[in-house]
Parts: structure tokens; sequence; C-alpha cells
């Protein structure tokens, strides 16, 4: 057999070694081209020694993410066709009685 053959098994088992372990030759090569850019992502930790976390940061990237769920919803909601409220609708409904008969079973149950 030839060394040719074996070349793409060792390449694929080499890339993978490298992300299992947290992709550290991709890591320095990527510093090594561009050394002006940090290479981690901006942490939430002010400073790693403390371990101190930047809850503004977190709050900041939650209520983000929030208002672009909120948005895709409105926007959904605001693309629904008759069919597809009157669905919601019943499901809600269900929903409601369904608690309703949760509430009278606890009550009847005390």
């Amino acid at each position: 057999p030839e060394f040719r053959q074996y070349v793409p098994l060792i390449v694929c088992s080499l890339v993978l070694t490298d992300i299992l372990l947290g992709q550290p030759f991709l890591k320095s090569l990527t510093s090594s081209i561009n050394p002006s850019q940090p290479s981690e992502p901006s942490s939430p930790f002010k400073d790693d020694n403390i371990a101190r976390v930047d809850v503004d940061y977190l709050t900041r990237d939650a209520i983000g993410k929030a208002e672009g769920i909120k948005d895709m919803k409105e926007w959904y909601d605001a693309r629904k066709g008759t069919k597809e409220r009157v669905v919601d609708k019943k499901k809600e409904i269900e929903r409601q009685i369904e608690e309703f008969d949760r509430k009278q079973r606890e009550k009847e149950g005390l």
C-alpha cells in the first residue's frame, strides 16, 4: 500500500484531534497571522484570576436575545392567516380549561 492513500485519514484524524482538544493549533495559527485581534471573544468575566462576573454584560446579552425573540414572534404573529389564528386561540382556550380543571381538582382534594 502506498502512503498517499493514508494521507486523508491522517489529516482527518489530526483535524478531529485538534477540535477535541479545543482547537489549540487553529488558535495559535490565527493568532500568529493576525496578532492585533484578541484570540478570545469578549468575556463576561472582568478578571480571570478573581472570576468576577460582569453582570451588565450578561444583562445586555440576555435582553438583546429576549428582544430578538420578541421581535421574531411579533413578526410571525403579524403574518399569520385566519386559520393559524383560530388554531392558536383554540390551543389557548384548551390550555385555560385544563388549568381550570386542575385547580378545581386541587380544591376538591383539599
